[in-house]
């Protein structure tokens, strides 16, 4: 199988490498056959066409993206240590290293322990694209962190929760700690409580109220926030923003950023656009656009 990976590399290279004056790939030596079943011969352009026409793009997407992360990140001993205890990590929970591979569907311990190597490189590049795009991402979800809370009228209650939201920031403004006065005003087990805690919060961070939101943005130094009247009038919120410095606030940030779905995808339209990826065959070309639009970048 590995030998068949690289030679559809190999192909494809040879296809981008090229050009294509008609809008399809041309391999160099198209017609010589890569393998034989019976009396049927299977040439580089069976194969090649084959591929193209029923991978959707995937592997094309795979193995671009394999060689911007090893452009990228170079194997170091470091990165070689931690894929190894990686490897061994794997394959601790079988019988022994045969069943391991088997099981996970591996010719070989090289071959595992090279796509162990290629996620730890892979991970390292997510670390390197959010410091090469530092500035923009912190600009695009300015991380703070903070704590809220929530008052609202409930069943058998006689203070307004207005009153109450304003007496607790009364206490707060007096010396009293947050924690203090949640516990005061909040059932503990309720999802109001919960928000008392303090907690990293970005623009795309959600279970806020969006007067919550509108003022955060608003915020430029650490403080407490006046009494906030939601737009139906029937809550109110104070707000304390403990800490909004980028150099304290960056590794929960980058914790936060490395938990996004998006995050993996973002990254290689960047290196995709960064390593001028460019299709020339234009069946590859719809694929792409149809399953990957993002990562086509040859268009922007």
């Amino acid at each position: 199988m590995k030998k068949i990976t690289l030679a559809f590399i190999a192909i494809l290279m040879v296809c981008l490498l090229a050009g294509c004056g008609d809008a399809h790939g041309k391999l160099t030596n198209g017609n010589q056959p890569l393998f034989t079943i019976g009396k049927t011969k299977v040439t580089k352009n069976d194969f090649y066409e084959v591929m193209r026409d029923y991978d959707s793009g995937d592997y094309l997407i795979k193995q671009t993206a394999k060689y911007i992360v090893n452009a990228e990140i170079e194997t170091t001993d470091e990165i070689t240590a931690e894929a190894r205890k990686q490897f061994d990590e794997t394959v601790a929970g079988y019988d022994d290293l045969a069943a391991a591979l088997k099981a996970l569907g591996y010719a070989s311990e090289e071959e595992l322990m090279e796509d162990v190597v290629d996620s730890v490189k892979s991970d390292r590049m997510i670390d390197k694209y959010i410091e090469d795009n530092w500035d923009d991402l912190t600009a695009k979800y300015a991380p703070l962190k903070v704590r809220v809370l929530s008052f609202e009228t409930e069943e058998n209650e006689t203070a307004d929760f207005k009153e109450r939201a304003a007496a607790a920031l009364a206490e707060l403004k007096a010396g009293e700690t947050f924690d203090a006065v949640a516990k005061k005003y909040m059932d503990e087990s309720s999802d109001a409580y919960k928000l008392a805690a303090e907690a990293l919060y970005t623009t795309a961070t959600s279970g806020y109220d969006t007067i919550v939101s509108e003022y955060l943005k608003t915020v430029t130094t650490p403080g407490l926030s006046e009494v906030l009247t939601d737009n139906t009038g029937t809550k109110a919120f104070v707000v304390q923003v403990t800490n909004n410095n980028l150099t304290q606030l960056k590794n929960d940030f980058v914790s936060y950023l490395k938990g996004l779905s998006s995050i993996t995808q973002d990254m290689y339209t960047f290196y995709f656009k960064k390593h001028n990826f460019t299709i020339y065959d234009i069946d590859l070309y719809n694929l792409i656009k149809t399953n990957y639009a993002s990562y086509l970048v040859q268009d922007n």
